[in-house]
Parts: structure tokens; sequence; C-alpha cells
């Protein structure tokens, strides 16, 4: 009997290892087509099909209209299936508050909270397409990244303030430089953005990238797959798989316009995001050495504690 049970753990052991593998080289596909995709816009510029409709909400004055069809639906929204979508990322805030709040700390509370704020910001500019609730849509999603870098900064330090990473930053000084950073940002993307996103892109770009760093490192660390499908990993395929459907619809939009490819990253963008920050709350429990498990499938998968620690 104890052989066949080693024998299952180690067979369970092998099948998660391979999924893993396949999904490491998955992310590796996508990661090459973004950037073959990214080349051919910046190279051949982005496609695009001017829309003058206007509707309740008057003139458009944001500097992006994506490529669905403005006021189609009804003359009160301007990007109907892309407000309807951007609901897809208050769901994940949602559910997460749902199955976590109650026990959660408060970096991850507030987190779960900017699902809300970004999602409802995404709603009033697509419904609108007005620069000022553009600002809305692009500015939390800013914010958030300052509170992933509080969470990603302070991930391996336990409550006896001993640190068991590589950042060893009192959690004042990285409040301090989250802020500082993203009011900077702020700042910037409200004065110099009013033509383009690059300063927008620029800055909610290099935070991403920090965070698809910070998953393979804490992988390669804790080796979470081992036990169950990578979270780490899985939200970097979702979110890049979005990022590849966002970076198609601004390349090819006179061919796929119909699509409403957009509405697709916001899904894929929020159950990303919402993965990482499972993976994240896993290595954080994990360096608290409190007991839980994952249970669920995306994208229903959750968290719960087993034993609390004091």
């Amino acid at each position: 009997m104890q052989y066949s049970n080693k024998h299952i753990i180690m067979s369970k052991e092998a099948y998660y290892e391979n999924i893993n593998t396949k999904l490491k080289i998955a992310c590796g596909v996508v990661v090459m087509l973004g950037i073959r995709l990214l080349f051919e816009i910046v190279v051949y510029g982005e496609d695009s099909i001017p829309d003058h409709t206007e509707g309740y909400w008057g003139e458009k004055t944001a500097n992006t209209n994506w490529c669905e069809r403005d006021y189609v639906v009804t003359p009160y929204i301007a990007e109907f299936g892309n407000s309807l979508s951007s609901l897809f990322v208050v769901w994940f805030g949602l559910y997460g508050l749902y199955k976590h709040g109650s026990w959660v700390e408060g970096r991850f509370f507030i987190a779960y909270v900017c699902f809300f704020v970004v999602g409802f910001g995404s709603v009033a500019f697509h419904a609108t397409l007005w620069r000022s609730t553009q600002l809305l849509d692009e500015l939390p999603m800013l914010w958030c990244n300052g509170v992933f870098f509080y969470i990603l900064f302070l991930l391996e330090r336990d409550h006896d303030g001993n640190f068991h990473g590589p950042y060893k930053f009192r959690p004042s000084h990285v409040a301090w430089a989250s802020l500082i950073f993203t009011g900077t940002c702020t700042i910037l993307v409200i004065l110099f953005d009013a033509e383009d996103q690059i300063i927008f892109l620029l800055s909610y770009g290099s935070g991403v990238v920090f965070q698809i760093w910070t998953n393979v490192y804490i992988e390669n660390k804790y080796k979470l797959g081992k036990k169950g499908i990578c979270l780490g990993y899985l939200a970097m395929f979702i979110y890049l798989v979005g990022f590849n459907v966002w970076l198609i619809d601004r390349r090819f939009c006179s061919l796929i316009g119909s699509l409403h490819l957009h509405s697709f990253w916001h899904f894929f963008a929020g159950l990303g995001t919402f993965t990482a920050m499972l993976f994240w709350m896993q290595v954080r429990l994990t360096v608290l050495k409190q007991k839980f498990k994952m249970k669920g499938v995306e994208p229903f998968r959750h968290i719960v504690i087993l034993e609390k620690v004091v």
C-alpha cells in the first residue's frame, strides 16, 4: 500500500510536470508572436477605420477608438461589446473578495478592489469615448500596478520581519516608492498623452514585464508546479494570449473588426491578472507556513485555508 501511494504521488508529479512543461513552451510561443506583432505595428503602423458616428455622449475626445463600430446597438453606449466585456474585470474582483476577503491580507484585499475601479472605469471609457473617461480606464491600471509592486516586493517577508528572498525593503519604503512611481506616471499620462497612449503603454507595460519576471523567479524557487498546474505560468499564458489579441485588433482592424477582439482582451487580461493574484497568494501563504488548498478551475479557482496560523 505504501508503494502504491508513493507510485500515485510520483505519477501525479510526472503528470503535472508534463503539463507545466507544455505550458512553459506555450508561453514562449505567445511571447514570440507578441514580439512579431509589435514589430509589425512599429514598422507598418496600426490599422484603424475612422468612425465619426455620434450618439448620446456627443463628441469623441479620446485619443483612441477601437475596432468596434460606435453606437450600433444603442445611442447611449458607444462601444457596446467593449463596455459589456469590461464587467468581466469587475466579476473577477467580486469573486476574489467573495472567496478570500474574510482572511486575505490587506494588500490583496486592496488589489481585488482595484479590479472594480479598473472595470467600471473601462465601462465608462468604452461607453462614452471621452478623454476624461479614458483616464478613468488607464490611470487605475497604473494604480493597480503600484499595489502589485507592493505585494511582490514584500511577498517573501514574513510577519517577524525576516526576508526569504532578494528584496529586503521596509514596507514603508516600498509603499513610498510605489506611490512616487505611480504618481509620476499618472502626471505624465495626464499632461503628455493627450494625442496618443505612448507614455501610458510604456508605464503600464513596464509593470507587466516586472510581474512576469517575478513570476518566473518565484516558480523556479518554490516549485509550486510539482503539486498542480503552475499558476504563475498559467497566468502569464492567459494574459499574453489577451495581449496578442489586443495587438491583432490594433494591427488588423480593417480585416477582423467585426470579431470585437478587444472584448476578449478584457476577459483574458482580467483572468490572467486574477490567476497571478492566486499564484502570489500561494507563495505568500507558503512563506507564512500557512496550510492551504487550491480548489476549482478557471475562472472559478480559489484558495481555501486549512488551518489558520496565529
